[in-house]
């Protein structure tokens, strides 16, 4: 973890195909930048001091939160080859409560 802390991969858009559509559901510059730094860190407490971003941590964790819901919905929606709402997902038109 701290090669890629040091090396800042974390600024570069190297999401996996698969994690792509997440950028469907967070649009804003600092929205698509903490996308790719919670996928590869899991955490939102360093999210500031690592990447210059002023924000809350509470909103932090509200975006984190939202990540780790679309993960295990996408995720179920896979394993019970639910290809509608997949399709719904991944297009960006998933409405979270």
């Amino acid at each position: 973890m701290e090669a890629e802390f040091i090396g800042g991969k974390f600024f570069e858009d190297n999401l996996e195909k698969n994690q792509r559509y997440l950028y469907r559901y967070f649009s804003t510059p600092i929205q698509k930048q903490f996308v790719r730094y919670y996928l590869m860190f899991r955490r939102v407490d360093t999210f500031v001091d690592h990447t210059g971003f002023q924000c809350t941590k509470r909103w932090l964790e509200n975006l984190g939160a939202r990540i780790e819901k679309l993960e295990v919905i996408r995720k179920q929606a896979q394993s019970e080859a639910n290809i509608e709402l997949l399709a719904q997902i991944d297009a960006g038109d998933y409405k979270l409560d």
